[in-house]
């Protein structure tokens, strides 16, 4: 009997998304695989043995032994320790078909399973809930995937869990660019293995003041109580790079607040912010609150500073807030705006990536019932993703013609 089926070997199994290992491991079924397995190893047997039966001697008897004793003897004196003797041909048979069936049960048990997660935002933005329902998607019509969506800092920490592989997908807005180029944070510090999959929806920054602050322009900022997003995230990075282009020193000039998206309209209606800089679609939530409890009011940005900044980050471009997108914003509103996207790991295997990419497209409707914003990712605009797309996403989007 070959060795192989007496010692049924074990892929090692990894369930370690968090970790961000890229090998395939099974979830389900791997106690009952362990166990099928440790059941194996307890029937192993002697082979020589079982093929003795029905001859006249024994390879472990000692013939003086044997002779002296009839076979049922023997084998009883010999057998036993390994298993026990009931008989002849039939029980070679059993035991090989036992050992077939584990090998066949355990092998199925550990069909193969890969484990994504893609980071987002934080729970007060758009980025979370998109991310929940991409991964809602995956799961459910990507064959051996199953993904799940984690809550973050936003781009800039998202950035970070890839570096150490605990993430292999996320949202990013513009800073996707700096990050694989080397540029402003990054600089010196290309991380090469990004990979564009999916356009999403253009972001504008979104400056609001508090009423009755007396602030009229991005210069009276100095010295006031500035909300310039979380730690480590997107919106930190572009508030920063707006206040240097207004002239003003993010570490000196102004009182920093580090909030995230929700905990900056609850802010505003304590009373602890004089106004904030916010990166994010139009209609986002924390957004939403202050302007419809009336406790904020919009500032545009001049042309002077998004000139300057659209200069040094090439994916800026201009935007204008349509009048009456929020409640008491009788009047449109002067700004930039930025494409954001789904990157993903250059490490992803490429037919993951293509059957990702196919399905969000092919259930796009079930993503902008969470937001309608989402009706802006179209395989059009893979073309304005400003770094390389990942082999999977482009093989789709050749097949459908949006790219050459």
């Amino acid at each position: 009997m070959p060795e192989a089926l007496l010692n049924i070997p074990q892929r090692q199994l990894r369930n370690d998304s968090s970790q961000g290992n890229y090998n395939s491991s099974e979830h389900n079924g791997v106690a009952e695989a362990n166990e099928l397995n440790e059941a194996a190893q307890n029937l192993r047997v002697d082979v020589e043995t079982i093929l003795y039966i029905g001859k006249e001697g024994r390879p472990d008897c000692p013939e003086s032994s044997c002779a002296a004793q009839t076979e049922e003897e023997c084998a009883g004196n010999n057998v036993t320790q390994d298993l026990n003797f009931i008989g002849g041909v039939n029980m070679k048979k059993s035991i090989l078909a036992v050992l077939i069936l584990i090998f066949i049960l355990s092998s199925s048990a550990m069909a193969e399973t890969t484990f994504i997660t893609i980071g987002t935002g934080s729970t007060g933005g758009v980025y979370y809930p998109v991310g929940a329902g991409l991964a809602k998607i995956w799961t459910k019509y990507v064959k051996d995937l199953k993904a799940d969506a984690q809550s973050t800092g936003g781009t800039v920490h998202n950035i970070q869990l890839m570096d150490k592989k605990e993430i292999q997908a996320a949202t990013m807005d513009n800073n996707y660019y700096n990050a694989y180029n080397g540029l402003l944070k990054y600089k010196g510090q290309k991380h090469s293995y990004l990979r564009g999959m999916l356009p999403l929806y253009p972001e504008p920054v979104q400056i609001m003041v508090a009423k009755g602050s007396g602030i009229k322009k991005i210069e009276d900022f100095r010295g006031r109580r500035i909300s310039i997003g979380a730690v480590a995230s997107g919106t930190e990075l572009s508030a920063r790079e707006l206040l240097k282009a207004a002239g003003l020193d993010p570490d000196k000039d102004i009182k920093g607040e580090n909030l995230g998206v929700g905990d900056t309209g609850s802010a505003f209606a304590d009373k602890h912010i004089d106004a904030a800089i916010m990166l994010g679609s139009l209609g986002m939530g924390g957004v939403v609150e202050p302007t419809t409890l009336g406790l904020v009011e919009f500032i545009d940005i001049p042309d002077y500073i998004i000139n300057k900044v659209v200069k040094q980050s090439p994916y800026w471009f201009k935007f204008t807030i349509p009048a009456n997108t929020y409640k008491g914003q009788p009047k449109p509103v002067k700004t930039y705006a930025g494409p954001n996207i789904v990157a993903v790991s250059a490490e992803i295997p490429d037919d993951f990536v293509y059957q990702m990419t196919k399905a969000a497209f092919e259930h796009k409707e079930d993503l902008v019932v969470i937001t309608p914003h989402m009706q802006h990712m179209t395989p059009e605009s893979a073309k304005n993703i400003m770094i390389p797309l990942h082999p999977g996403a482009l093989k789709y989007y050749k097949e459908i013609g949006a790219v050459k």
